[in-house]
């Protein structure tokens, strides 16, 4: 694969099937919408314990979780493709142990994850990309899968980096290669000597990304302030049993970890300075 990482200890086999027939995907379970320039339209299905997943009208997949399987269909370039399994299909696999994903990018400061909290369109991923920029090991540029047990912890990978193509000239990512071009990304593979493994990371902080003026300041957040707003970015699947396993994680992570409210330019200039302040704040 062009995006993993090695390590992990959690084996999956992945399984293209060209010219096999795509089975009846089950019931519908959740559905989100197109979001024109940054997501498509995703649906996940149940038959059973296998989940089914349809992105677009062009790529589909069956979640097997029990057996550590995947199987792919369609016909996007090989790169698209591997992004993709890394989004909805991984996030069903982590949930199902009982992790939690989290629309997030992580970052690696001293040996211990950062995570950058934002919506879309609020630069999670500028920042993570400035992160690789500067030296330090870039987890996740948007989905973060995070292990409660012992921990938490939180799991490298894809990777990748996907920018916008002014955005990544202006940063100059050094050690990537592109495999790939979208219509509004570029997809940027980290070299291997800058990846890492797949072995998880202490998590040590949640900085949660506003915008002001000034200098970066920090203020902490209340936990159930940083519950709630991490529940609004937290993956998970309709039904009760799936809603306490997400809170519960989010429990468990909130009580053992600090977070705060970052408030910074949102400028090409700022990022340097953002950075150092992150690291100062962790280390």
């Amino acid at each position: 694969m062009l995006f993993a990482r090695s390590g992990t200890g959690h084996p999956l086999r992945v399984d293209i099937s060209n010219g096999v027939p795509l089975p009846d995907l089950g019931r519908q379970l959740v559905e989100w919408p197109r979001i024109p320039g940054k997501r498509a339209k995703t649906t996940v299905f149940l038959d059973g314990t296998t989940y089914g997943v349809t992105i677009g009208d062009y790529q589909q997949f069956v979640v097997d979780p029990d057996h550590g399987s995947i199987q792919v269909w369609g016909d996007t370039e090989p790169p698209m493709r591997e992004a993709l399994l890394w989004s909805t299909p991984t996030a069903l696999c982590a949930i199902h142990r009982g992790d939690i994903a989290l629309h997030a990018a992580s970052v690696d400061i001293g040996d211990r994850a950062v995570l950058l909290a934002a919506p879309t369109t609020a630069g999670k991923t500028t920042l993570a990309a400035a992160f690789h920029a500067a030296g330090f090991r870039t987890l996740s540029d948007d989905l973060s899968c995070c292990r409660t047990d012992g921990g938490p912890w939180v799991y490298p990978g894809p990777a990748l980096l996907r920018m916008r193509p002014d955005m990544a000239s202006t940063l100059g990512l050094p050690d990537t290669q592109v495999p790939y071009r979208s219509e509004v990304k570029v997809y940027h593979a980290i070299d291997p000597q800058r990846r890492g493994t797949g072995e998880m990371v202490p998590l040590g902080g949640i900085m949660f990304l506003r915008e002001g003026g000034g200098p970066p300041r920090f203020e902490p957040r209340p936990n159930i302030e940083t519950i709630r707003d991490l529940w609004g970015l937290s993956f998970f699947l309709p039904g009760d049993e799936d809603h306490l396993r997400a809170f519960g994680g989010l429990v468990d992570v909130v009580g053992r970890v600090p977070a705060w409210d970052l408030y910074r330019e949102l400028t090409l200039d700022a990022l340097g300075d953002t950075i150092k302040a992150i690291v100062q704040k962790v280390r």
